[in-house]
């Protein structure tokens, strides 16, 4: 991810260092909530993407568009419970290299962990929108 990464995670906007830390505390709060419970075929907990490649193989950047869930067997279960979310990610060539410059991404999964409805992209290369 770029420097000046601009971020949002359902309605709330990071600079690179807050996505960080949101995704630090999600962490925690994943590790406290989800077991290790084994017979159901699932990890303690997942989080993926499904997206088609640029079928360009010169391609440098563009947008990537992906679908996928979130989710596991939460402490005490043997069920796993998962929730669909969504995601897009702008990439970007700079100085000859591809990085993240945007990320956007929306989850589901009920959660009692209220995320800011506000923060700033103050930082970050394109402040607008």
């Amino acid at each position: 991810m770029h420097p000046t990464l601009r971020a949002s995670f359902n309605g709330s906007k990071y600079d690179l260092d807050g996505f960080r830390e949101t995704f630090i505390a999600f962490s925690g709060i994943i590790g406290a909530n989800f077991g290790t419970e084994t017979g159901t075929g699932w990890q303690m907990w997942r989080d993926y993407y499904i997206s088609s490649p640029d079928s360009d193989p010169k391609s440098k950047g563009g947008i990537l568009v992906a679908t996928g869930y979130n989710g596991g067997v939460p402490k005490g279960q043997t069920v796993a419970f998962n929730a669909p979310n969504g995601a897009f990610w702008v990439v970007e060539d700079i100085g000859g290299k591809r990085w993240i410059t945007e990320q956007r991404e929306i989850s589901t999964l009920p959660s009692a962990f209220q995320l800011p409805k506000a923060g700033s992209w103050e930082g970050c290369a394109n402040q607008e929108v």
